[in-house]
């Protein structure tokens, strides 16, 4: 499915996808699939446990 969600996003030229407000950090079977599918760490935060801001790149930033 994500696949298709993201050939979508390029196709009406998204240039990136991001997990804002993060994922859980605990959660690991979630920051796995993200970092599988090609996402990286933009940050971090506290809230309720340490929680991680994530981007995938689609296009080149210039």
């Amino acid at each position: 499915m994500f696949e298709h969600i993201e050939r979508d996003l390029k196709a009406c030229g998204a240039r990136k996808i991001v997990l804002w407000g993060g994922e859980q950090y605990t959660n690991e079977k979630a920051f796995r699939f993200y970092l599988k599918h090609g996402f990286q760490t933009l940050g971090e935060f506290e809230h309720n446990g340490r929680n991680l801001d994530m981007v995938k790149y689609l296009k080149e930033e210039i």
